[in-house]
């Protein structure tokens, strides 16, 4: 990671806890008029071009957000408009396969459980458009570090 940087803004952190390879993850507010989780997209990318919601791929990552006291904001895990809830269902988008996922909830009828929080070390299923109007709401952005010049 010595040889890796993130932009150059205090509101960054590292780690290499996915791939082994350095990646940068900040908070950035969430605007309370956006209606569907895949905005958050737009979010991240105002705050780098390179950013994405972040998907969180083991313990040790998520412990990293937790310790950098970016829990309880959106992280990148969604179900998508019309799918059934269920964790098959569900997508990161940042495109990766979703092979962590400490849902507090596996299973609902309850269509507007579409986005997710990381919350103590579990990800915790929230109706977006409600969570987002009813608090300052962050969402964790993550995008690989770059080599240092």
């Amino acid at each position: 990671m010595a040889n890796a940087i993130c932009p150059d803004d205090s509101t960054w952190y590292m780690a290499d806890y996915y791939l082994d390879k350095p990646r940068c993850y900040g908070l950035y507010p969430v605007p309370q008029n956006l209606s569907e989780p895949i905005e958050l997209l737009e979010v991240c990318t105002e705050k780098n071009a390179n950013a994405k919601p972040v998907s969180i791929h083991n313990a040790d990552e998520h412990n990293f957000i937790y310790n950098n006291t970016m829990d309880g904001g959106l992280i990148g895990l969604y179900l998508p408009s019309g799918k059934t809830y269920g964790i098959k269902n569900f997508k990161n988008m940042d495109g990766t396969t979703i092979d962590y996922a400490p849902v507090t909830e596996t299973s609902s009828k309850d269509t507007t459980l579409n986005s997710f929080m990381s919350a103590k070390m579990t990800f915790s299923p929230t109706p977006f458009e409600k969570y987002i109007t009813s608090v300052k709401a962050n969402v964790i952005c993550a995008m690989w570090a770059v080599r240092a010049p």
